[in-house]
């Protein structure tokens, strides 16, 4: 029987039953059978040649396992149709590129896949996995053999040099001084100053760790191209081994007294918002229409059939919102400029931009504008609820009044708010980067971010396919 041998000078031939299992010590070479392991770059081949006792159409696969610290082994399969007189060539049987440094061990398997009748000569169940021993047996003839090529290393590919030890700056949400070290962690920003003075001259990454616990922002955190790593190093912020890090833009709102009827609290809040959390559950904005009222749109607003409106504490706060498509599609929200007996004036430049009209006819079927235009809002068009009218307030509801500072709430429970978690968020941007590169993050949660654009003149004036206007 003709059997194709390796080029390499090392070929060893080694019965089965040592190696099943065995695990291989490291040694300062290549990896293979013959030196049972190895530290240095380069190429192993293992094959094993079962032909005695082998009935024609049957298929032999195999397979190799390794256990390599970082890097696991990057395999290929022999699969050959083995006959008794062609069996699976040893160079291009499997192959482990093995690239890293370190001890590890190498274990090997055989698996047959009995594609005839005749499984008995094999001993293995179909697509089982068959361990050496067990093939050693079960051929009775013990005719595995396996063959252990040595391959010198790969010429150009040396392995990479370990990569610098990164510079640790250590950062907790009651740090302080400006050590920034593990034992002596300092605030954020700090922290950022401190990894900032090191890019200049960094030789290796420089790691911000932050600690567990939240990390309560009075301002966005900005990074611009100082921030960044240079000389192919990166500045990385994460979490410290363990901690789970919070960065929050919301603020307590505290001070909570009773309201201006049952059931209704107040509290000084010194922020514009439009989000506000009990609990960690965000509640919506108070909303409705004023009772047997109905509304007919002006060039400027709206004329009412009551003066329910005009009684309102402060009707600058509130907005008129408009949707389409069950307020799926686009849900439109314009402040009111002033409210005068029957009369509603809109806030600009929002209820203009509403009607801004562009060149040409649209027959749209549900809303036509012969007078050319995409329009946001119908003719026809009247709100279909306000928003953020403390009279209108019911249980689980807040309003917030932006020109005395005072936030509103109904609790569903009845209760003291001051015996919750009562959060707002402050800041509408928690993170800004701006030209710097090579900068990550990764591991953080942010959280509590805010949104208080309806809130200006401009409204919310929005279109089709999420378009909208401004100025």
């Amino acid at each position: 029987m003709g059997r194709k041998r390796s080029r390499s000078k090392l070929a060893l031939a080694l019965s089965a039953a040592v190696l099943a299992g065995a695990a291989l010590t490291a040694a300062p070479s290549i990896a293979n059978p013959g030196n049972r392991g190895g530290t240095l770059p380069g190429v192993t081949t293992l094959a094993v040649s079962p032909v005695d006792r082998l009935v024609d159409g049957q298929t032999v696969t195999v397979t190799g396992t390794g256990l390599i610290p970082m890097q696991p082994f990057t395999l290929e399969e022999c699969a050959a149709v083995v006959t008794s007189t062609n069996d699976c060539d040893p160079t291009t049987a499997l192959h482990s590129t093995i690239n890293t440094s370190g001890d590890y061990t190498i274990t090997t398997s055989i698996r047959a896949t009995v594609t005839t009748p005749n499984q008995g000569r094999i001993g293995c169940d179909e697509g089982t996995t068959c361990s050496i021993a067990a093939w050693e047996d079960n051929l009775q003839a013990g005719s595995i053999a396996y063959q252990g090529i040595g391959v010198t290393p790969t010429p150009g590919t040396p392995s990479p040099p370990p990569a610098p030890t990164p510079k640790v700056v250590f950062a907790s949400p009651s740090g302080t001084g400006k050590a920034c070290t593990q034992h002596a962690p300092c605030s954020l920003i700090t922290a950022q100053h401190m990894a900032e003075s090191l890019v200049p001259t960094m030789q290796s990454d420089v790691d911000v760790r932050l600690g567990d616990g939240v990390y309560a922002l009075t301002q966005a955190l900005k990074f611009g191209p100082q921030d960044g790593g240079a000389n192919g190093f990166r500045v990385v912020y994460q979490p410290a081994p363990g901690a789970h890090p919070v960065l929050s833009g919301a603020q307590p709102i505290t001070g909570w007294t009773p309201g201006p009827r049952p059931g209704v609290w107040q509290a000084p809040v010194a922020f514009d918002t439009r989000q506000l959390y009990v609990d960690g559950q965000r509640l919506p904005l108070s909303s409705g229409l004023p009772a047997n009222t109905d509304f007919v749109q002006t060039p400027t607003g709206f004329l009412m059939t009551s003066t329910a409106m005009d009684s309102w504490s402060d009707p600058t706060d509130a907005a008129a919102v408009f949707t389409y498509g069950d307020g799926v599609w686009t849900q439109t929200a314009c402040n009111i400029g002033s409210i005068s007996g029957m009369t509603i004036t809109m806030a600009q430049s929002c209820w203009d931009n509403l009607h801004m009209p562009s060149e040409g006819v649209q027959e749209l079927g549900w809303v036509d504008s012969p007078s050319g235009g995409f329009p946001g809002l119908s003719p026809k068009k009247t709100p279909d609820f306000f928003q953020n009218v403390p009279e209108l307030m019911t249980k689980g509801t807040w309003s917030i009044n932006r020109h005395s500072h005072t936030l509103f709430y109904m609790p569903a429970d009845g209760k003291d708010p001051s015996t919750h978690a009562v959060l707002a968020p402050a800041l509408q941007t928690l993170v800004s980067v701006d030209g710097a590169s090579n900068l990550s993050f990764t591991g953080l949660t942010f959280s509590y971010g805010g949104w208080t654009g309806p809130d200006t003149p401009d409204g919310f004036a929005q279109m089709q396919a999420d378009w909208t206007l401004t100025g």
